[in-house]
């Protein structure tokens, strides 16, 4: 895991596999399992729900070969 401080934005990547493919393609989604994909969609919801409380953006990708990253960006 790697954690990036970069003045008003935070940014938190792994390694491979990452996320499943149903969050980046529908967003997160409560309580959704996948395969043996389990214990994204909760995380990723309160993450979203919070960023908006506060007025920061929240943003999640998959990187092929690369893993997950999830972004927070602060409001100036």
């Amino acid at each position: 895991m790697v954690v990036i401080l970069d003045a008003a934005v935070i940014s938190v990547r792994d390694n491979p596999p990452g996320y499943p493919t149903y969050p980046c393609d529908h967003g997160p989604q409560r309580f959704r399992t996948s395969g043996t994909a389990k214990g994204h969609s909760l995380g990723l919801t309160i993450a979203a729900s919070q960023a908006a409380v506060i007025g920061a953006r929240f943003a999640f990708t998959q990187a092929v070969g690369e893993g997950a990253e999830a972004r927070l960006v602060m409001p100036q």
